[in-house]
C-alpha cells in the first residue's frame, strides 16, 4: 500500500543516508578496498560501520525512449571506476497524495503524540526528501560483510508502496543489521504505476509473447538475474537467495513465486503483510486483454489527446512523464489497472489460483501479518473493501457484504457485527485488514504447506509503547522490527529493541538455513493446515493457535474465483 510505507519514508527523511568515505583498492571487496569488478565495469563503494555499501548500481539499461513499456534490457558496460556511494534516482511516482497524507494524519492522531511531536511529524510529512526522480532508475544497492572469501546468504528486498511509490533506498541503512549477521542484502528499484504496469493492445501486439504490462515485475526478475550473475563478487552465494518484501513488496514475493520466469532465481521467500493472493474485493489480477485493463490504456491515450493515434504505442512513448502523470491523475479510475496482470507469460494465471493448484515455486516460505492492519488504512483506502468507497450506514454495510460475498454475506455480517453507525469503523477496519492481509496469508500458508513445502506463519502483535496508543500493530509497523529502524519520533523501549534483534535473527536464519531460529527465543514450528499455529511477535514471543482461523477460512473462500463464474462483470468495475 502507498499509505503503508509513509512511516518508513518519513523515517528515511529524518535519518537520511550516513556520511561514508570511499576507499579505493584493486583486489576485491574488503574494509581497505571497497572496489568490486563486475563484467559490466568496476564499482567504487563505501564503508558504513565496517560494512561495505555499494549504492546506485545499474542492473538494466535505462527504460527510456524506445525502451519505455518494454522488458528491461542488459545494461551497457562502462569504463573506469563507477561511483557507487550514492543511491540512484527513484522511479517516477505520484506526488504525495491524499491517501498517504490521511495515513500520516491518522497515525499522528492515534499514536498519542504530544502537540510538538504532532507538529514535527506534520512538517516532516510535507517534505519531499530531496530525492531525484528519473525514468533512468533501474538500480540496486548492496550491503556486504567486509570479510573476504565468504560465501554468504543473500537477501533481496522488494519495497512496498502499492506498486506506485517507494524505492530501494526508502530505509537508508536497511542492510546493516543483516550484513552484521553474515548476510549480503540487496535492495532494488523497479518501475512503478503507469510506467511499470500499463497494459494496452498495441503494446501486447508488438510483444512476441502477446504480453503488456508487468514491466515492474520484469524489472524485479532482471534484478534477480543480476544477483545470480554478480552477487558472488560481493561474497554472496547465488545458490542461497531469499526474496522478501512488505505490502506491495510482499505481494511481489507471491507473484514472483507464481511466475515461471523467476524459477530458480531465489531459494526462499518472506512475505510481510501481503501475498499477491488478494485479488478478490476489486483487486483481482486481470488479463491485459480484459475490458478493464485494456480500457485503462485507451483512457490514458484519451487524456493525452491521442485517442485516435495511428501508432498508440509510439504516442505513449513520446509523452513526457509529467504528461503521463497528469493523464493518470485526471482519471483516477485507471489506477487499479496499474498492478501486476495475468498476461499468460509473466503471470500465467492469478497468484491465488497458482497457489491453490500447487504450481508456485517450491521454496521455503515465511509470511505473516500485523494484528491491526486496517486501523490506519481505512480512510486512505476509502472503505472496508478496496474500491468500494465509504460505508456510512448499517444498511450500506449489509448491501456491500451482499455484493461482495453473495451467499456468505450473512455469515460475514455475523463475523464482523455492526449494530449501529458507531460500530462501523471498527468492523470496517477489521474486515479491511483481514480481507487484504490476514485471510490471504492464511490461504497462502495453507496452500504452500499443503503442497509439501516448508511454511512458517507469524503474527505481529507488539504495540509501540505510549499511554494513548490506539493505532495498534498497524500496517507498516513490522518494518521497524525487521530493520531495527524505529521511527525516530515515537517511543522505542528496550523490549522493542530486543524484539527487533529477534526478528532479524529469525529472518537471517531463514535466509541461511531455510529454518527461522532466534537465540533464546521459542522455536518457530512449521505451519500445519490441520492444526494451524503461528509465531506471535508481541510482548511475548510464542507459538499460538491461529485464533482468527474461522474468519480467515470464511474470507479465503473468495480468493479464487469459481471457474463457472464469468469474471467480466467484476473485471469491468
Amino acid at each position: 500500500m502507498v499509505a503503508g510505507l509513509r512511516l518508513a519514508l518519513l523515517a528515511g527523511l529524518l535519518l537520511g543516508p550516513p556520511a561514508c568515505a570511499s576507499w579505493p583498492g584493486t583486489d576485491g571487496p574488503g574494509v581497505d578496498s571497497p572496489l568490486v569488478v563486475l563484467d559490466d565495469g568496476s564499482l567504487l563503494g563505501a564503508v558504513d560501520e565496517g560494512i561495505l555499501v555499494f549504492r546506485g548500481i545499474p542492473y538494466a539499461a535505462p527504460p527510456v525512449g524506445d525502451l519505455r513499456f518494454r522488458p528491461p534490457q542488459r545494461v551497457e558496460p562502462w569504463s573506469g571506476d563507477r561511483d557507487a556511494t550514492r543511491f540512484g534516482p527513484i522511479c517516477p511516482q505520484p506526488a504525495p497524495g491524499a491517501g498517504g497524507n490521511l495515513f500520516v494524519q491518522d497515525l499522528v492522531a492515534r499514536a498519542g503524540l504530544s502537540w510538538w511531536r504532532r507538529m514535527l511529524v506534520g512538517r516532516v510529512a510535507s517534505l519531499s526528501g530531496g530525492a531525484v526522480e528519473s525514468e533512468d532508475c533501474l538500480t540496486l544497492n548492496v550491503w556486504a560483510p567486509a570479510k573476504k572469501g565468504g560465501r554468504f546468504p543473500v537477501m533481496v528486498w522488494l519495497h512496498g508502496g502499492g506498486h506506485a511509490a517507494g524505492s530501494g533506498a526508502q530505509i537508508p541503512r536497511a542492510g546493516l543489521p543483516y550484513a552484521r549477521r553474515g548476510i549480503v542484502l540487496v535492495s532494488i528499484n523497479y518501475r512503478l504505476g503507469l510506467l511499470g504496469f500499463l497494459a494496452h493492445p498495441a503494446l501486447a501486439a508488438e510483444s512476441e509473447h502477446g504480453s503488456a504490462g508487468n514491466y515492474g515485475m520484469l524489472d524485479q526478475i532482471e534484478a534477480l538475474r543480476w544477483v545470480e550473475r554478480n552477487v558472488h563478487r560481493f561474497g554472496g552465494d547465488p545458490e542461497r537467495v531469499t526474496i522478501f518484501g512488505e505490502s506491495a513488496g510482499a505481494h511481489s514475493v507471491g507473484q514472483l513465486m507464481a511466475s515461471p520466469l523467476a524459477r530458480g532465481l531465489f531459494h526462499a521467500a518472506i512475505a510481510q503483510s501481503g501475498t499477491g493472493t488478494h485479488q478478490h474485493l476489486r483487486l483481482r489480477e486481470q488479463a491485459p486483454r480484459t475490458p478493464a485493463a485494456e480500457s485503462a490504456g485507451e483512457r490514458i491515450l484519451a487524456q493525452l489527446g491521442q485517442a485516435g493515434a495511428a501508432d498508440p504505442a509510439a504516442a505513449l512513448r513520446s509523452a513526457t512523464v509529467e504528461e503521463l502523470r497528469a493523464a493518470a491523475a485526471a482519471d483516477p479510475g485507471v489506477f487499479p489497472a496499474f498492478h501486476p496482470n495475468v498476461d499468460g507469460w509473466v503471470l500465467p494465471d492469478s497468484t491465488a489460483r497458482i497457489f491453490q493448484e500447487g504450481k508456485q515455486a517450491a521454496v521455503p516460505l515465511a509470511l505473516g501479518v500485523n494484528r491491526d492492519e486496517g486501523t490506519l488504512l481505512l480512510r486512505a483506502v476509502g472503505g472496508p473493501v478496496m474500491g468500494a468507497g465509504r460505508v456510512g450506514t448499517v444498511r450500506a454495510w449489509k448491501e456491500l457484504l451482499r455484493q461482495i460475498f453473495g451467499a456468505d454475506a450473512s455469515v460475514v455480517d455475523r463475523t464482523y457485527p455492526v449494530r449501529n453507525e458507531a460500530g462501523l469503523q471498527r468492523a470496517s477496519e477489521r474486515l479491511l485488514g483481514d480481507s487484504l492481509f490476514g485471510a490471504p496469508a492464511f490461504f497462502a500458508a495453507r496452500a504452500h504447506a499443503g503442497a509439501g513445502h516448508p511454511t512458517y506463519l507469524y503474527h505481529l502483535t507488539r504495540v509501540p509503547p505510549g499511554p494513548r496508543q490506539t493505532a495498534g500493530a498497524y500496517h507498516g509497523l513490522d518494518l521497524s522490527y525487521v530493520f531495527g529502524a524505529p521511527f525516530p519520533l515515537f517511543p522505542w523501549s528496550a523490549e522493542d529493541e530486543a524484539l527487533a534483534r529477534s526478528v532479524a535473527d529469525y529472518w537471517s536464519s531463514f535466509a541461511r538455513e531455510g529454518v527461522p531460529r532466534a537465540e533464546k527465543r521459542v522455536e518457530w514450528t512449521p505451519f500445519d493446515p490441520q492444526e494451524p499455529r503461528w509465531l506471535e511477535l508481541g510482548d511475548e514471543v510464542a507459538m499460538r493457535p491461529v485464533a482468527p482461523a474461522a474468519r480467515y477460512e470464511l474470507l479465503a473462500r473468495h480468493l479464487v474465483e469459481p471457474p463457472e463464474r464469468a469474471p467480466d462483470a467484476e473485471a469491468a468495475e
